[in-house]
């Protein structure tokens, strides 16, 4: 086969029909429940412990600003998710707007990062909570399994934890078996978790408040303790507390009324916890001083210091019931992830089976979930932890991209759209979406490509030249040198700069939809931008494994989801697709009956 005609099809995307939006999902989840879901997988332990770690080392009584900061970047990738929630409001998340506008390979790469991120994300969580209740029985766990079990002799490796967790293992197994009751049950607990931690965060700010000495943010080095890079410094590492908001894509599908409520719940559970990491920021340091600060026990001994030490209680409570929230929104997220990408054909098809009586994906849920319970079980916390976040960076970042493709694509019809005719002087008709504007339509080179295609090729060009610059900037200088790291970075940034500038000069696709992200394109580019900094801020060892895994996603899509791709059955037409349309056990049947059936209510 020429090796333009697999490019072609690697490149692929989906194409949505009416049998996409017909599910076998039970629609039950409101707006409130999205929401509650949304804060629940971003708030878990971190609230207790990430603030008192980036208050004393890093940004001081500042904190505040960064949480803002840092809520302000991710409330940004929330809109961005959020107009794609409106748009395709069925499960997958960023895989599923993925194919949609960039193909098939990145579709497919993207859903493999997100399966271990939320893998990875339970088995930390729980391996946490395991280590929590030990610390809370004053590590007799510990020292009874290393005695009965190891003999005496914990493990020694810089990978394996110290002794088995069988905590950590059994609090997964037992949201396992929560989760597979159905999605009423695991929004009813996680409902309750987040309603209990959001008042037990409440109870905290006001005690501090009763005792609060505002003299502490002017103490030591004042309130910009370590200057404003602390307060960056903190910003970016306060970001991976607000990572999970996109977990509420992956339940757009279960929601009653997707369209609208993804949007809402988005955006709002970003802002609400925004504010509650703010005030619980504001809490610790107005109690004490930045640099009395225990990172490993930040708020027990600094309500123990104002005379509270009954409430370490409370942090004990909230901190537990953080990480179960967490825990719960990764395990509800992960069978989602794996379903929607079995269900496009890309992976073995056993995982798109859905259960008829709790209508979930049944056998993904225990495989996947039985995986991280097993991580949670050997691994040391430190190693799982590491291998969190690039994915979650990447797919915010494509997702943003893929804002600004999907705006720039052309429509059918030559009719006029009813929302430019009524907010514009000079209408846009919508046979010259993707077009260049008339001022620039002799523009050299990318004149003549078909409508869409130059702002694909000149942003896909950009966003290359931005991440080569920072990698140089910020991984490359002791190996190039200063000046030659900044020479390098300067002319890739000014390239950068060059390939974007092309994208605004053509027609926007102005179709109504119930949310839109504003200001595109350059909104979107400054969330794709901030991510990508983000990424080359993570450390050398998390890429290497970060390609390992892309290596075996690679293998498998090779040998499996590039010859099995549904849509790729699909447009090839071929007898294949034929006898799948006749086979009842095939994902193309199912396909096809969906869309009878959809057309017959019509």
């Amino acid at each position: 086969m020429p090796p333009s005609n697999i490019l072609s099809k690697i490149s692929r995307t989906k194409c949505l029909d009416s049998f996409d939006l017909v599910t076998d999902f039970k629609r039950c989840l409101t707006t409130s429940d999205l929401f509650l879901l949304g804060i629940g997988n971003m708030v878990g332990s971190g609230l207790y412990v990430l603030t008192g770690e980036v208050a004393r080392k890093t940004a001081g009584p500042s904190v505040v600003v960064s949480y803002i900061l840092a809520g302000l970047m991710s409330l940004m990738s929330a809109i961005c998710y959020a107009e794609f929630g409106a748009r395709i409001p069925i499960t997958g998340s960023a895989f599923i707007y993925t194919y949609v506008t960039m193909g098939e390979i990145w579709a497919f790469l993207i859903g493999w990062n997100l399966i271990l991120e939320y893998i990875v994300a339970a088995a930390a969580a729980a391996s946490a909570w395991g280590g929590c209740i030990d610390q809370l029985l004053d590590n007799q766990i510990k020292n009874t399994t290393i005695h009965f079990i190891l003999n005496g002799k914990p493990w020694e490796s810089d990978v394996l934890a110290r002794y088995p967790n069988f905590i950590g293992f059994g609090i997964i197994c037992a949201l396992l078996v929560l989760v597979c009751m159905g999605v009423s049950c695991s929004s009813v607990t996680m409902n309750f978790s987040v309603c209990l931690n959001v008042l037990i965060v409440s109870v905290i700010f006001i005690l501090s408040m009763t005792k609060a000495d505002i003299s502490n943010w002017s103490s030591g080095n004042g309130f910009f303790a370590f200057g404003i890079s602390g307060v960056l410094a903190g910003s970016a590492t306060c970001f991976f507390a607000f990572v999970g908001f996109d977990v509420i894509a992956l339940a757009t599908e279960e929601a009653l009324t997707p369209d609208r409520s993804m949007p809402i719940a988005s955006v709002s559970s970003v802002v609400f916890v925004m504010c509650l990491y703010a005030l619980a920021s504001i809490a610790l340091t107005l109690m004490v001083p930045y640099y009395e600060i225990v990172p490993e026990a930040a708020y027990p001994i600094a309500l123990k210091t104002i005379g509270y030490k009954w409430a370490e209680i409370l942090v004990g409570i909230g901190t537990l019931i953080g990480m179960t929230s967490s825990i719960l929104g990764s395990l509800f997220a992960l069978p989602r992830s794996v379903y929607a990408m079995a269900n496009e054909g890309l992976i073995f098809p056993c995982f798109a089976l859905i259960s008829k009586r709790t209508k979930i994906p049944i056998i993904s849920t225990f495989v996947f979930g039985g995986l991280a319970a097993l991580l949670a079980l050997l691994f040391e916390l430190s190693a799982l932890v590491e291998f969190l976040s690039i994915g979650t960076l990447m797919a915010y970042a494509i997702v943003a991209a893929a804002v600004i493709i999907i705006r720039y694509q052309p429509a059918t019809g030559n009719t006029m759209d009813k929302e430019s005719a009524l907010n514009s002087s000079a209408p846009v008709k919508r046979d010259r979406y993707g077009t260049l504007k008339d001022p620039f339509k002799d523009l050299p080179i990318i004149k003549g490509l078909p409508p869409g295609r130059a702002v694909y090729i000149c942003y896909f060009a950009s966003v290359v030249f931005q991440f080569l610059s920072m990698a140089i900037a910020i991984k490359m200088s002791d190996f190039f040198g200063k000046w030659w790291t900044l020479i390098l970075a300067t002319t890739l940034g000014f390239f950068a700069i060059l390939t974007f500038i092309p994208v605004p000069l053509h027609h926007q696709n102005q179709d109504r939809t119930t949310f839109k992200v504003p200001f595109v394109p350059y909104f979107p580019a400054l969330s794709v931008f901030l991510n990508i900094v983000l990424m080359m801020n993570l450390e050398l060892l998390t890429w290497i494994r970060f390609f390992i895994w892309i290596t075996i996603g690679l293998i498998i899509y090779v040998l499996y989801g590039y010859h099995h791709s549904l849509e790729g059955i699909k447009r090839n037409g071929s007898n294949d697709y034929q006898r799948m349309s006749n086979d009842p056990k095939s994902i193309a049947y199912g396909a096809i009956q969906l869309q009878a059936a959809t057309t017959k209510l019509h």
